[in-house]
């Protein structure tokens, strides 16, 4: 059923963290393309951020997000009173090497307590959506479960409406771009110091998470913060910098290299997680944990010939539109 059609479509609940808008981050917009794309096929969406919303009027509760757990859990502590379907997007990787890596010991081990709700939830759901099959085979080793899976990937688009670079950011080029929180996970600061090793301007742009780890970032030569930048205003700065990194502790895929990559720029990016599922050999991979690995490969990946098949491939398989789809017969199985 489209919708239009006249006969009103099944209710999902969408449920996210209050701060879904405010904190802007992937999650919230996997949220809002999937919320956008069911509407357009005929479910009636409700995107619910309170636990003391009233869930009986839903035909269906969908959670987002089991890396940040306490929101998700009290959600799905509310649907269980219901007996209703019970969905999942998870957005999720094991995030203890991090830890352990970092030296967060209070982290870590309230990441390891929390497995027994991830655990729950997941053994829980009618269906479970994670990105990748890499993710899912992160998802069975952590939490050692088995639940339903459909493998429903990230995705892209072009902005509808295509804005020119401002003449300020244009001045820095040619530049490395970043498109991420601000924040030590992201592993900004790595890229800014090998940047700056040989003479490359990085622009940065997002949520500055840790002001104190961006005031660092900014005290090395030829590094600049753009703030954040929305969709339309990000698409100019993806299109004309000559290289994006993501050189992360993590990313599933980081859709900053997707929408990179559809604007026709060259990627660098991780390889823990799940991004090598999405960019094959189309990007190049550094790996956060090893002490020269970026500085090896920025200087490859900056040397390294434009990639048009990165776009086309990304255009292939990665467009939102062909990305969500998936869902669809997978809802009409489970009565939705």
């Amino acid at each position: 059923m489209k919708s239009g059609e006249g006969k009103i479509g099944k209710i999902l609940f969408l449920c996210i963290r209050s701060d879904f808008l405010t904190n802007f981050a992937g999650d919230s917009k996997f949220l809002l393309k999937t919320a956008d794309f069911l509407s357009r096929n005929g479910f009636s969406v409700h995107i619910c951020r309170s636990v003391d919303e009233d869930l009986s009027r839903c035909d269906a509760v969908w959670l987002f997000n089991l890396t940040r757990l306490t929101e998700t859990y009290a959600f799905f502590t509310a649907s269980q009173k219901l007996k209703k379907p019970l969905l999942l997007t998870p957005i999720f990787w094991d995030l203890s090497r991090y830890y352990q890596y970092s030296g967060d010991t209070e982290k870590l081990a309230q990441w390891e307590y929390d497995r027994q709700f991830r655990r729950e939830i997941l053994s829980s759901c009618s269906m479970v959506f994670p990105a990748s099959t890499a993710e899912y085979a992160c998802l069975k080793t952590d939490c050692q479960t088995d639940f339903p899976c459909t493998i429903v990937y990230s995705g892209a688009s072009e902005p509808v409406q295509k804005l020119p670079l401002p003449r300020e950011i244009a001045a820095r080029k040619p530049y490395v771009f970043c498109s991420a929180r601000i924040c030590r996970r992201k592993n900004q600061l790595v890229l800014c110091q090998a940047a700056a090793a040989v003479g490359w301007n990085v622009l940065l742009a997002g949520k500055a998470e840790d002001l104190p780890y961006l005031q660092q970032c900014l005290a090395l030569p030829h590094v600049f913060y753009l703030g954040f930048l929305r969709e339309t205003a990000l698409w100019p700065v993806f299109e004309n910098a000559a290289l994006h990194v993501l050189c992360s502790f993590v990313e599933t895929p980081g859709l900053a290299s997707l929408e990179a990559g559809l604007a026709g720029t060259k990627v660098l990016t991780t390889k823990i997680g799940s991004a090598h599922e999405y960019f094959q050999d189309l990007a190049v991979y550094c790996n956060p944990y090893q002490k020269d690995s970026l500085s090896n490969t920025l200087a490859a990946a900056l040397s390294r010939p434009s990639q048009p098949a990165l776009q086309q491939h990304i255009r292939s398989f990665f467009l939102w539109e062909n990305c969500l789809q998936p869902l669809l017969p997978c809802l009409h199985r489970l009565g939705l």
